[in-house]
């Protein structure tokens, strides 16, 4: 079954959330080749591990599959990170949700950023809202 299109990009007032683009190589790098970011998820040694990744991030956003999308921190414009729904090993059928922040940015996100995305993918998925949000984080 085809995932629920969500609406993006998604505003806050302090974040953008988007679909990626190949643009973002380069900046997305910068998130996923920092080995504190990465220290408890596989890491992104090199900038084609991120292609890769960023390949599929791009290719589901398209195909309207769950996927992961690009967080801008609007105070700087920056690309810090990603968020989204994800199929649990890339098979499913289950969804994770989850993020990746970047050690820069230019002030707290993480909990904002995580009840955001939760409250949009549930509301897209038609179901009730989640009443706690999702608050961990991979940087330090």
């Amino acid at each position: 079954p085809r995932f629920p299109e969500m609406p993006l990009p998604l505003l806050t007032e302090r974040l953008e959330i988007r679909a990626f683009e190949p643009s973002d190589l380069e900046a997305l790098h910068a998130v996923y080749g920092d080995p504190e970011v990465t220290r408890f998820i596989p890491p992104y040694p090199t900038i084609e591990h991120t292609r890769r990744a960023l390949d599929v991030h791009v290719r589901e956003a398209r195909a309207g599959n769950p996927a992961f999308w690009a967080l801008i921190e609007r105070a700087c414009g920056e690309l810090i990170g990603d968020a989204g729904v994800g199929l649990i090993e890339g098979r499913g059928p289950e969804l994770e949700l989850g993020y990746t922040l970047g050690s820069r940015s230019c002030g707290p996100v993480t909990t904002h950023r995580s009840t955001c995305s939760s409250r949009s993918a549930w509301s897209a998925r038609g179901r009730a809202t989640p009443t706690a949000p999702s608050t961990w984080s991979t940087a330090p």
